[in-house]
């Protein structure tokens, strides 16, 4: 054999071709770990981020068009005006008695999931939507690293880990995000 590091050479680069591809195409490997409607993320892994979160197939970083070719098209979309943000709100679309999944997009792009209580008929365990504070600080997410209180409500901030936490009384809704992006 006249060149045997070449044909070695040309081996492992077709091994990794056909192995790594996906690899070299993402950058990195995709976070997304929990699909809500099928795990209770809040008893599998104490410290999830909202990265790792998708919802019926949808997760952070995906495209306005996957969003409606995955659910379809959203029952309301506003436009924040004098902006490339938009949020598409699912309720009938999904079989929803209210809205109950905002997924907000920007540049085309999903940055925010949230669910809200009439979604619920999708979520699992304790990922259900039925909490008070306290179910908050002493058994899903801890203290928060800090609050933002509106008139009605007020927005558990979790910005390391990218989740909101909303509360009337009781918690009406979770929101997913990257990490240090939260709106509070």
């Amino acid at each position: 054999m006249k060149h045997p590091y070449a044909v070695l050479a040309c081996l492992l680069l077709a091994l990794f071709l056909i192995g790594g591809c996906d690899i070299v195409g993402r950058g990195a490997e995709d976070p997304r770990k929990y699909e809500l409607t099928e795990v209770d993320v809040f008893s599998e892994d104490k410290e999830f981020k909202g990265t790792q979160v998708t919802v019926l197939g949808v997760g952070l970083g995906d495209s306005s068009a996957l969003v409606e070719q995955r659910l379809g098209k959203p029952d309301t979309m506003y436009e924040f005006q004098g902006t490339t943000l938009f949020n598409y709100e699912y309720s009938k679309a999904l079989g929803l008695n209210g809205t109950g999944l905002t997924l907000q997009v920007r540049d085309g792009v999903v940055n925010k999931i949230t669910v809200k209580k009439p979604f619920n008929k999708y979520l699992k365990g304790k990922t259900f939507i039925n909490h008070v504070k306290e179910d908050i600080y002493f058994d899903l997410l801890g203290v928060p690293d800090r609050q933002k209180v509106i008139p009605f409500f007020r927005i558990f901030c979790y910005d390391e880990r990218g989740i909101e936490v909303y509360l009337e009384t009781d918690v009406n809704g979770y929101g997913f995000t990257y990490p240090n992006q939260l709106s509070c």
